[in-house]
């Protein structure tokens, strides 16, 4: 029997791939290894891909060696490029998208501070180096813009910083992680002009597969992608351990070169307000209007984006399949170990499905805000107290304006990201006595035990800032998403229930939604006529 048991054990303890040999696959870089690619090294080193059952070899890029062909071909099964996937796509690329890892991109015009250059403007007339083509095109697209395409002396770039210091051109095609460094240490005054200050916002270093290979091995390629972000995020979160691994593979940079890469693409990388990797399709649309302005694509293009993106999130298991087993090897357990064994563990796991079901039923699933029933009960044992003490407790009810516009446009993954990151920066403007809870699709309640005076109300002015800057990260203006609050100052001990007084809040609520978006309406509770306590607000 011990035999048997221990048998059981070890089968439980079998990962679920053993039975499957790690599979071979190559990332193809877009330039040599620099901090700018410490994601992926950061996976392989740190056997995050090994644990994705992936063997990965990575190839470094550099001039004349173009990933997107590589990828292609079937030389490699993944790769890295820029926003130019979006045109090669629309011309005919049989790629995918799986993850944009800068937000924004790195590329710079720079220009030596002594040469007066400080603007796109300034560069009319004088000498710019540029990559071939359109390849720099988020460069590209600032001279259309401002018309300064024709107007300027084009040359072809030397991929050497020193052509500008030695004076063979005005301005240099850089990214900002690692021209300005090697300006520094030479102790030369540089000028950086950014397309971002224009309006001009490319994804950069933007992971994407062939369709082939996401039609054929679509858990491939997402646990590829999964491991690659955990990498990043690692990376991130230790950029010291993150240079440490990447020296490895970069011996020509020094370790203060990598460690100031590290740091100059940290903004352009993470944004605690939208998941690493997001890509958003209305930036999509917006490139490819960017794009068909610089004659990379035609103006009436077509272009179907879940064709496009290819999407991270898994296919749902099937948890009948998955519990059955479950129960089945849990049968064969307790058949095997002793009665005492069976009731700790048996105590063990009623009091963890306990505290999970008591979770379940105070929580909101998809944000963990308290629910409804929790904000109930906490806004009963508040009010209990007022009739005991003078404290003056005060609800807000808060509306989020056009959400349904971002399910139907953006899908509903989008839109659940969306709640979540605005629960969480709600959350950071408020007093762990506070309580937020989540009651409906786009419904937030806010609980304050006391305020002092009106002024407290503020805090949901800074609610209201919160939501528009979440909105704003997820590029979502164009929907008109805002905020609608109603304020209720309970400073009255009338005989009102929880919900009654919710009503009263809500009620405010829609006369703010009705007036105008982002709006707040303030309401005591003893301002209000007698009236409307003979209504029924439920």
């Amino acid at each position: 029997m011990r035999l048997l048991y221990l048998f059981v054990v070890a089968l439980l303890s079998l990962p679920a791939s053993s039975n499957e040999a790690a599979r071979a696959v190559v990332l193809q870089l877009k330039w040599t290894p620099q901090f700018q690619f410490a994601g992926y090294y950061v996976a392989q080193e740190l056997g995050f891909y090994d644990e994705a059952g992936l063997q990965v070899e990575i190839r470094p890029g550099g001039p004349g060696l173009n990933s997107l062909s590589e990828v292609v071909t079937g030389r490699a099964q993944f790769g890295i490029s820029s926003s130019n996937l979006l045109a090669e796509h629309i011309m005919g690329a049989p790629v995918k998208v799986l993850a944009a890892i800068f937000q924004t991109s790195p590329a710079r015009f720079v220009t030596l501070e002594s040469s007066g250059i400080e603007t796109a403007e300034d560069l009319a007339g004088k000498r710019v180096m540029l990559l071939p083509g359109n390849s720099s095109f988020e460069l590209i697209t600032l001279l259309t813009q401002l018309n300064l395409r024709n107007r300027i002396e084009r040359q072809n770039t030397s991929f050497n910083i020193q052509s500008l210091v030695d004076g063979e051109t005005d301005a240099f095609n850089g990214y900002i992680t690692n021209e300005p460094y090697l300006l520094e240490q030479q102790g030369v005054d540089y000028s950086l002009i950014d397309p971002a200050d224009y309006g001009i916002r490319f994804y950069s270093d933007v992971l994407f597969t062939s369709e082939q290979l996401a039609n054929s091995s679509p858990d491939l390629v997402r646990s590829f992608a999964k491991a690659s972000l955990r990498g990043w995020q690692y990376a991130l979160d230790h950029p010291a351990e993150a240079v440490q691994i990447l020296s490895q593979f970069a011996p020509e940079k020094s370790l203060s070169h990598l460690r100031y890469e590290a740091l100059s693409m940290h903004e352009h990388i993470a944004d605690e307000l939208v998941p690493l990797g997001y890509m958003n399709e209305n930036r999509w649309l917006s490139i490819k209007e960017f794009l068909a302005s610089i004659g990379e694509i035609p103006k009436d293009a077509a272009l179907d984006i879940d064709k496009f993106i290819f999407p991270l999130e898994e296919p749902e298991l099937d948890w009948r399949l998955y519990w059955h087993y479950v129960a089945t090897v849990a049968a064969l357990v307790l058949s095997l170990v002793s009665w005492g064994v069976w009731v700790h563990r048996r105590k063990a796991v009623l009091q963890e499905q306990l505290e999970d079901t008591f979770e379940m039923a105070t929580h909101d699933a998809l944000t963990g805000l308290a629910n409804r029933s929790l904000f109930i009960d906490r806004f009963e044992q508040v009010l209990s107290r007022k009739r005991r003490s003078q404290v003056t407790p005060m609800i807000a009810f808060i509306d989020i304006n056009k959400f349904k516009a971002v399910n139907d446009h953006c899908g509903h993954q989008v839109g659940d990201d969306f709640l979540k990151a605005t629960a969480e920066a709600m959350l950071k403007e408020l007093r762990p006595s506070d309580t937020l809870a989540r009651i409906g699709g786009d419904e937030f309640v806010l609980l304050v035990d006391d305020v002092l005076d009106v002024s407290e109300t503020r805090i949901t002015e800074r609610l209201q800032t919160a939501i528009k800057r979440v909105a704003e990260a997820f590029e979502l203006q164009t929907y008109g998403v805002g905020s609608a609050i109603g304020v209720l100052i309970i400073d009255a001990n009338l005989p009102e229930s929880p919900e009654r007084l919710l009503a009263l809040a809500d009620r405010e609520m829609y006369a703010a939604k009705s007036s105008q978006t982002d709006t707040i309406r303030v309401q005591s509770l003893s301002a209000l006529s007698s009236s409307l306590f003979d209504s029924d607000y439920s």
